[in-house]
């Protein structure tokens, strides 16, 4: 009963007398031992935590050595060994981590900035296994958006995020390996360096040169640097909602990496895609004045008005996609498009006040409903 009453309850808003009452009843009741695959981080706790709720750990690192390397690939089959979880609590936490191999790993920042580097390094050659590709899962969720560049605690704004990059150096990668990324109202603040290959400066997400899959999936989230992977990896960008101002939005794409589902992205640093897959955009807007390069790309890509046009008035370097209009089109007639439009799309010409159809069988120009060429 103590220990339900300690879990619901937990260190916040007690005086040191009240929390040593707590603790007390609890040690009577048998004590807190950690929750199976979760562990506690708060700064301020004693030293000497076991990362349970009632006596954290003081440090991230610790949480992740707890966890420990995964032993065995039976815990990339069984789905009651793949998860664990680490709460983080309020407060900077200056400090590179390293994040052992585990199927999944979900780190819960409460308005918590980690200052440096998370990487995972591993060997997966023992952990490749015949027949269903496994996934390695590092999930960062926060609770606020913007806040993952405000650092100041100055500020009225909560800290969140991590300001550094995430890394993942993987050896023996192979096509068997797939790594995700899922950042949730979060972001990978830093202050990033030159476009290059590999980046340099930090708040970038990135991978090593060994052949895999890397996925990013950000939802609510920022990468103020570059997601980069080097020749030989592949990589996917599903991205929803990084657009929310002209500081907090994302960085640019370095590598053979799939735009694949994007909605309200803006993209501010260069990209510069070599894949030749298609993708769904909604709301996508490349920065002008960037070094965009779609060199190498193809496949259609389903894309709003909105995503076709920054495309085509920001992209210097375009690739040989066709693109599939999911809404209306709309512009004067000088404006009409002439290249890699599918055919059939439809176009309201403005100057004209009436709609026109991209000619279905040639593929050029363009005809009214009644098939006479506009």
């Amino acid at each position: 009963m103590m220990g339900g009453f300690a879990l619901r309850v937990g260190r916040a808003g007690l005086t040191k007398v009240q929390l040593k009452e707590v603790e007390e009843l609890i040690a009577e009741a048998g004590g807190c031992p950690p929750a199976a695959r979760t562990f506690y981080v708060d700064r301020t706790a004693a030293a000497g935590g076991d990362g349970s709720i009632c006596k954290p750990f003081q440090t991230v690192q610790q949480a992740m050595d707890a966890i420990g390397a995964a032993a065995t690939s039976a815990e990339f089959q069984d789905q009651n060994l793949r998860g664990w979880m680490v709460f983080v609590a309020p407060g900077v936490y200056t400090e590179n981590v390293a994040v052992p191999l585990r199927p999944e790993i979900t780190v819960a920042l409460n308005n918590a900035l980690i200052v440096g580097d998370l990487s995972m390094t591993f060997d997966w050659a023992p952990f490749s296994l015949q027949g269903p590709l496994q996934q390695v899962k590092l999930k960062i969720i926060g609770n606020d958006l913007r806040s993952a560049y405000q650092p100041n605690l100055n500020t009225q704004m909560p800290i969140n995020g991590v300001d550094g990059n995430i890394v993942f150096n993987p050896s023996n990668g192979g096509s068997s390996l797939f790594i995700q990324l899922h950042l949730i109202n979060t972001g990978v603040a830093g202050t990033p360096g030159a476009f290059a290959d590999p980046p340099t400066g930090t708040g970038h997400v990135k991978t090593s040169s060994t052949p895999h899959s890397f996925q990013v999936f950000c939802e609510n989230a920022i990468v103020k640097g570059d997601f980069y992977i080097p020749a030989g990896a592949a990589g996917t960008l599903y991205a929803a909602n990084t657009d929310t101002s002209s500081s907090a939005s994302f960085g640019g794409v370095l590598g053979a990496i799939v735009l694949n589902v994007l909605r309200n992205v803006r993209f501010l640093r260069p990209v510069d895609t070599s894949a030749g897959a298609g993708g769904r955009w909604f709301n996508v807007e490349f920065r002008a004045g960037q070094a965009h390069d779609f060199t190498g790309t193809a496949g259609t890509i389903s894309a709003d008005y909105n995503s076709f046009v920054s495309y085509f008035s920001n992209v210097p370097t375009k690739g040989a996609e066709t693109f599939t209009i999911l809404d209306v089109l709309a512009g004067t007639t000088a404006n009409r498009p002439t290249t890699r439009v599918q055919r059939g799309t439809m176009y309201y010409d403005i100057t004209l006040s009436r709609p026109i159809w991209r000619e279905p069988a040639a593929g050029t120009g363009w005809i009214f409903a009644d098939g006479t060429n506009a």
